[in-house]
């Protein structure tokens, strides 16, 4: 447990630095740092419909990651994450095909 705790401390600890490098980066370079976080935000997460364009934008990576992270526990060393996720991509196409007459909470047009 404490091991676990340490890992997320960490994690959190990175986080938090990066954030405060791209802070001075971007004071360095003459911009308005919190105005440049505020910015982000609210086009991430605080305006409406932020939740859904991000989730829109983010589908991408988490599916390639998912695919990355399969290879990896299997034990293969895949360098082609872009073609498992267009590969992933035609056999969802294929099977989606074949289900012509499933509900539309499976088959999402």
């Amino acid at each position: 447990m404490k091991a676990r705790l340490v890992a997320v401390a960490r994690a959190l600890a990175f986080v938090l630095l990066a954030l405060a490098l791209c802070g001075v980066i971007f004071e360095f370079a003459g911009y308005s740092a919190p105005l440049m976080f505020r910015s982000v935000a609210e086009g991430a997460f605080l305006s409406p419909d932020a939740w859904q364009h991000s989730l829109r934008w983010a589908m991408p990576l988490c599916i390639t990651a998912a695919g990355v992270v399969v290879s990896f526990r299997c034990g293969y060393f895949n360098v082609g994450a872009q073609g498992q996720f267009y590969l992933g991509a035609i056999g969802t196409t294929f099977i989606v095909d074949r289900l012509n007459g499933a509900p539309s909470t499976i088959v999402v047009p």
